[in-house]
């Protein structure tokens, strides 16, 4: 998370849609400190004859605000605006700050795009292979380093990738100094003409896109998280921008029984991920292992997901927090002070060492 996260809102552009909610929408959006924004420029059902004006438009407040501008493109794309890969001056002639070629191009006409003057060139995080790295990080004046590399989104139900499948890709893209982004489908109002959602995650498509920014953050394989519908909804950008906001993973969770106040110094402070060991998540705050005696309290059997503090009776570990990744057996030694929401589980899955924490509990 040093890489620092970030949220995208998509507008488009001569399509059913009309312009001008989605620029009340993006204003709201670059209020809340929105990074990137996208629009597509090869919707089989849009009106291409306004697309120029309204991108235009678009890029008129994307651009003194400093953010960032992208479009989705094909060949499609290029044909009607005259445009190739060696000439993409009439891409930067509608605003755009970056393309992201979706399909349709070689290796090479990458490389011509990255090394025009035009739009720079976003990579398509479901289509990299080594040829396409090499390419454009040969050609790109700055290489690969700080190069964006955006998923696709999924408008029909079933289609969608997995989590286990997004993080594989972003880890390798991430490894490189390439930013990577996702897409999280809007719960208030979804793009035609299928209306089912913009997301990545297949698994995704009804989680409100906060939520699913919380997870596609802390899998560490996610930079950018961008509402792939022209959602409309300022409350559904607050809440993104709200998680994108924060440098720690919070995790929903119940208390059992009446913690002591030791207990609760150690509980309702921010954490650190130490190490994933096979059995337990360890925490990493050792000032915050209380001086004071921690009584034993609550020593029953550990089910996966419980959270646990170590007790007076062990010695050198007293005050040590730790999430229990399997069912382990009742230890005098070791209170159980609460569980993990069902909900909220997958997020302590996905913990790292060096990841920061905190549980809210309700």
């Amino acid at each position: 998370m040093s890489r620092g996260r970030r949220f995208g809102v998509c507008v488009y552009v001569g399509t059913e849609v009309a312009l001008e909610p989605q620029i009340t929408y993006l204003d709201a959006a670059i209020t809340h400190g929105c990074a990137l924004v996208m629009t597509s420029l090869h919707l089989p059902e849009m009106d291409m004859a306004r697309a120029p004006v309204e991108c235009r438009a678009i890029a008129a407040r994307t651009r003194p605000a400093g953010v960032t501008f992208i479009a989705d493109v094909s060949p499609v794309t290029f044909a009607h605006l005259g445009a190739s890969p060696a000439n993409t001056t009439p891409l930067a002639d509608l605003g755009l700050d970056a393309v992201r070629p979706d399909y349709g191009f070689e290796a090479a006409e990458l490389a011509a795009m990255a090394r025009g003057p035009g739009p720079a060139v976003v990579l398509n995080a479901a289509d990299v292979t080594d040829e396409r790295l090499d390419a454009v990080s040969a050609a790109a004046p700055q290489g690969l380093a700080g190069t964006w590399a955006i998923h696709n989104y999924y408008p029909r139900p079933e289609t969608g990738i997995s989590l286990d499948t997004c993080i594989e890709r972003g880890r390798r893209l991430t490894a490189l100094d390439i930013r990577v982004a996702a897409f999280a489908a809007s719960q208030h109002a979804r793009r035609g003409p299928v209306h089912e959602g913009l997301p990545t995650i297949e698994d995704f498509r009804g989680l409100p896109p906060a939520r699913a920014a919380e997870i596609l953050f802390a899998s560490g394989a996610i930079d950018a998280v961008m509402i792939g519908d022209p959602s409309l909804d300022t409350g559904e950008v607050s809440d993104l921008a709200a998680v994108a906001g924060r440098d720690e993973i919070v995790i929903r969770a119940r208390r059992h029984g009446e913690p002591s106040r030791e207990e609760l110094a150690v509980m309702d402070e921010p954490l650190t991920c130490w190490a994933v060991a096979q059995y337990l998540v360890r925490t990493g705050n050792p000032a915050l292992r209380t001086a004071a005696a921690i009584a034993p309290r609550n020593t029953d059997a550990r089910p996966a997901y419980s959270i646990t503090i170590d007790n007076a009776r062990y010695p050198r570990f007293a005050g040590t927090l730790h999430v229990v990744r399997r069912d382990l057996p009742a230890d005098p030694r070791v209170n159980v002070v609460g569980s993990v929401d069902p909900a909220d589980r997958l997020l302590i899955d996905l913990l790292q060492p060096g990841n920061r924490f905190r549980f809210v509990w309700g």
